[in-house]
């Protein structure tokens, strides 16, 4: 057997041949499970090996000394960078090669750090960090520095998860150690977990405000699932770094670990804020794109879901041949590529396109660690679909890889879904609902319940589409009675079919999400004497830009005691014991088309306008009918009708929490009016009553932005944001209380950022805006809504200029953008600029008067007048009968050698507004140039009734007499003038040449003008000789 020959100790370690020594340097303590696979990776490349061990109890030294004698001994000083800086002491070489003991170096990877070693301008080297956890099925990728110059200045700090201090220049290289250190056992973990965070802890005593010891701790916690103080180390490190203004990109993989803690935690709305952050700074960002798969695919947006599948693929292939690219970032998920491929089939599947679905699946088998793992999760997809025979394809690949796996069995067995609890001894839930019309909806909602309740009733009352055929695809129970005007009436109805214990209330426009189907049937198991559970019913509108959470009495129980009252918008009566639930439904019925929605509008206020003649001193059906004034921009309505119903409540003594939605309303629509007191008087009063009322306090945030209250701003707008998170997390904690205001947050952010921004805080400034953009809807608004603000309130011409330009790039052919970009340039005088936008504006359709007006006065002086008669051409059609723009086209006209056109649009301009000269002139003026002498006649006499000093009307006059040989008409014309210019006027003409020098007198008497000399030119060329 060749014996090994260990790295011996000499003064100074022999470089290898053409560069510099290499000391490759390590700590250890009890490391016999990886230590010789870690250095029979570096025995090659090193010049010498150094180990310092801290209190080995096991065969770790043994081990370590087939590979060197270099090994020294120091004991455990509660420091890593104690424990390096000791090694450090006792290198040789030129230049020092970080290893931990569970790490390897690619064996592909040895000639590159030689290469690296003789490089003369740069003295670290960084390498990338290849980890892998839970029996290497979730890999992740980071580059940090780990070779560097053994001179005496760079050295470690810091107690745990130490970093390099002194580097002036480093590099990147695509050098690789594999990291096995997170792939323990539990108990190792678990003693891992408890030494690391001790230190942490020591750390932060030391330092609270360090972001970077927050950021470890947030690891330390998420890697033991412990989700709570995961979220809040992570926060508060994104909090200090902003502070701070640290852009590190150690802080996306903090925002990695907040977004994955919100989503651990069923906060999906924070978790998907958080990751769109994260992309808005860095769009490759592997792992928020990670997260953002995971929220898709949990609440179903499968469109979405494909984009950030098709971003996270694409970014995993660019990671593997260039990691370089992507410099310091840390990726946390890239071993999960095959979850991707199926996740993408999924969402392929339910988009209705097999064939990619069928592909990406295949994908999903071809990439797996384990095949076993893509197979089964197809399977028990296809499964829960019920589609049988796709799953027993894929149910039986993983069958025959893993004939134990109880769950594949299971699902062969019967394929039913193995997660649909066994129910023989629960109480049973009959779904409720009503419906007429509903082809749209009801086949989501009706997937969404079937798997979760016991029985589906449906009641219609007179549908015309394909309702009622949809409805007997679910169930048999479907019953037909005619509307009487009253939802109250028909809901009844559907109740008294009932056999269930419990009744779901739910109406067609409206789905259960995912998730909530156990958290129904644990509503009921363990509902006790309650007779009613509140869900959480979360309303869209707006285009889907808006949403509402409240929480509704939908779970009741079949007493025969509970039933509905009230026309519309009714009201579940005779409930004595509710309790909260964290059951969601989604209501869709809000974010329809406009005609469907004016229908809706129309009948609700007929029904309501019932019910008020019913019971006049009921404040509820005012209320209502506030509301759906409101959501139809009649402000006035709405205002009168909210009153009414917060008048009515207080007289009546009554308290339901619905009323602080009629305040809000109120305020609403005062502020919408115009009046700012009555929006503060009924926000106030409403927070009086309810101080958790987050509308209240949206309203009260965007009242003080408006008047520029900073301190007022600061102090709602935090405590909106407090809130909001709080009722996304924990809905049942809003109570019964309707929160509108609830995807808000984008544009509190926004004015907090403007509020931080009038104080001076620009890092604040910063990442609140940062955390506006990545929570909008869309991106391209919030910035446009920050850039107008710099724009026309703080007047910081450069932010409004970055944020604007932001925009413009997020959406390149959006008008309003190009609206404010040519604001942006009239505010700094730049007319071409302006011009330059307005023209884009005017091509994407943009018909505003004002925008073509200012575009037509641009283009003239720019001598560009055929876009300028494009601009008023426009106009015309848009304002038929403006007679500035008639005038101001007719003069283009005449520029543009139109004489037909200038006389059609000056006509159309005397139509409009006769009382005015100047039309009448410029067709005098055309009449006369085309010979037309009688109607140039006509025109310019109308002139004389309409002008005090018609001069130009008179000098015309006076060349057409002459043209018609009228010479006495041209000495009276000529009198006329003389008035006019104020010269004497008793005169003896005797000869032709007393007639030319009264012309001349009469041109020296007129102020310069072009039109003024051509026609005393044109008279005295017409003058008898």
């Amino acid at each position: 057997m060749k014996k090994r020959k260990k790295k011996t100790a000499a003064t100074t370690p022999t470089a290898k041949k053409g560069s510099p020594a290499l000391s490759v340097c390590l700590i250890v303590k009890n490391e016999e499970r990886y230590i010789e696979q870690c250095l029979r990776s570096v025995e090659t490349v090193a010049d010498e090996i150094v180990i310092v061990d801290t209190g080995s109890t096991d065969r770790t030294v043994a081990l370590a000394r087939k590979y060197t004698d270099r090994i020294y001994f120091h004991p455990w000083q509660d420091s890593f960078s104690a424990a390096r800086n000791h090694y450090l002491a006792y290198a040789r070489g030129e230049w020092i090669f970080q290893i931990d003991a569970d790490e390897e170096l690619v064996r592909e990877d040895i000639p590159l750090v030689r290469r690296v070693l003789s490089e003369p301008d740069i003295d670290a080297v960084a390498v990338q960090i290849v980890s892998y956890a839970r029996q290497r099925q979730v890999r992740g990728a980071h580059y940090v520095e780990r070779i560097f110059r053994n001179n005496g200045v760079i050295h470690y700090e810091g107690r745990v998860h130490n970093r390099l201090v002194g580097i002036r220049n480093s590099r990147l290289a695509p050098i690789r150690l594999l990291h096995y250190g997170y792939d323990n056992t539990a108990g190792d973990a678990e003693k891992k977990f408890q030494r690391t965070e001790g230190l942490l802890r020591l750390d932060l005593a030391d330092d609270p405000r360090n972001p970077y010891t927050h950021h470890y701790l947030s690891c330390s916690y998420l890697s033991r699932e412990m989700y709570e103080p995961a979220l809040t180390h992570g926060r508060e490190a994104l909090s200090l770094a902003a502070a701070a203004g640290n852009d590190d990109v150690i802080f996306l993989w903090t925002r990695y670990n907040v977004a994955l803690a919100y989503y651990r935690l069923k906060n999906l709305p924070r978790a998907r804020e958080t990751a769109l952050q994260s992309l808005a700074r860095f769009p490759d960002h592997l792992d928020s794109h990670f997260i953002m798969i995971v929220i898709c695919f949990d609440t179903q947006n499968w469109r979405e879901l494909v984009h950030h599948g098709d971003c996270y693929l694409r970014l995993v292939k660019e990671l593997e041949e260039n990691p370089a690219r992507f410099g310091r970032l840390a990726s946390c998920s890239l071993n999960d590529a095959w979850n991707i491929h199926v996740l993408i089939g999924i969402a392929h599947y339910e988009l209705g396109d097999k064939t990619r679905a069928e592909d990406s699946f295949a994908r999903a088998e071809a990439t797996a660690p384990e095949p076993f793992l893509a197979v089964r999760a197809i399977g028990i997809f296809f499964a829960r679909k019920g589609m049988k025979d796709r799953a027993r394809h894929y149910l039986g690949k993983a069958h025959r890889i893993d004939p134990d796996e109880e769950t594949v069995r299971n699902l062969l067995a019967g394929l039913g879904d193995p997660d649909r609890p066994a129910r023989d001894k629960e109480p049973k839930i009959s779904a409720c609902m009503i419906v007429k019309d509903e082809e749209a909806f009801l086949e989501n909602c009706l997937q969404s319940i079937q798997d979760w309740v016991d029985e589906i009733i449906v009641v219609d009352t007179g549908s015309r589409d394909k309702t009622v055929e949809i409805a007997q695809r679910f169930t048999d129970r479907v019953y037909f009675h005619p509307w009487q005007n009253s939802f109250s009436v028909a809901r009844n109805q559907a109740m008294s079919y009932a056999t269930g214990d419990w009744i779901l209330t739910i109406d067609a426009d409206e789905e259960l999400l995912a998730g909530s189907g156990a958290l129904l049937r644990q509503a009921v198991r363990e509902a006790g004497d309650a007779d009613a559970v509140y869900c959480n019913v979360i309303s869209i509108f707006s285009g889907g830009k808006k949403q509402a959470r409240h929480n509704s009495e939908r779970l009741l129980r079949n007493n025969g005691v509970i039933h509905y009252e009230g026309r519309v918008h009714n009201r579940v009566v005779g409930v004595q014991r509710p309790k909260m639930s964290r059951v969601e439904l989604m209501h869709y019925g809000y974010n329809v088309e406009e005609k469907k929605s004016q229908e809706k509008f129309l009948r609700t206020v007929s029904l309501l306008k019932e019910q008020i003649q019913e019971a006049p001193e009921n404040p509820m059906p005012h209320h209502y009918l506030g509301t759906s004034y409101l959501a139809r921009g009649m402000y006035r309505e709405s205002l009168g009708e909210s009153r009414q119903a917060i008048e009515l409540a207080e007289q009546g003594d009554h308290t339901d929490v619905i009323y602080l939605t009629t305040h809000h309303n109120a305020a609403l629509a005062s502020f919408e009016l115009g009046d700012r007191q009555g929006a503060r008087d009924y926000s106030l009063r409403a927070l009086r009553k309810y101080p958790d009322h987050l509308d209240s306090i949206y309203m009260l945030a965007v009242l003080a932005a408006e008047e520029k209250n900073w301190r007022e701003l600061l102090k709602y707008g935090r405590r909106y944001l407090e809130l909001r998170d709080l009722f996304e997390t924990h809905p049942d904690r809003a109570g019964v209380v309707l929160n509108s205001s609830i995807r808000e947050g984008w544009r509190i952010h926004s004015l907090l950022g403007h509020a931080h921004h009038a104080r001076k805080e620009f890092p604040l400034m910063a990442e609140h805006y940062r955390t506006a953009v990545a929570a909008a809807d869309d991106k391209w608004r919030c910035l446009l809504h920050i850039a107008i603000h710099h724009l026309d309130c703080s007047q910081d011409m450069e932010t409004a200029s970055r944020y604007l330009d932001l925009a413009h790039r997020e959406a390149p052919d959006e008008p309003a953008v190009w609206f404010v970009l040519a604001k942006w340039h009239h505010r700094r005088g730049d007319q071409e600029g302006e011009r330059t936008s307005l023209v884009r504006l005017f091509e994407l359709g943009t018909d505003d008067a004002a925008m073509l007006n200012r575009l037509a006065d641009l283009s003239l002086a720019a001598g560009d007048p055929d876009t300028a008669a494009r601009a008023l051409d426009a106009l015309i059609k848009t304002c038929p009968d403006d007679y500035n723009t008639l005038c101001k086209l007719g003069e283009l006209k005449r520029r543009q050698h139109d004489p037909a056109g200038a006389i059609e649009v000056f006509g159309r301009a005397v139509a409009v507004n006769p009382a005015p000269a100047l039309p009448w002139l410029n067709l005098g003026e055309i009449s006369l140039q085309l010979g037309d002498l009688q109607n140039a006649e006509t025109f310019f006499e109308r002139v004389l009734t309409l002008e005090a000093r018609p001069i130009q009307a008179l000098l015309s006059l006076c060349e057409i007499e002459l043209r018609k040989g009228r010479l006495e008409g041209f000495i009276d014309r000529c009198d006329r003038l003389l008035a006019a210019l104020g010269l004497p006027r008793s005169r003896t003409i005797n000869s032709c040449d007393d007639l030319t020098a009264l012309v001349e007198e009469i041109r020296a008497a007129l102020p310069a003008s072009e039109g003024y000399a051509a026609a005393t030119s044109a008279i005295l060329s017409l003058l008898p000789k």
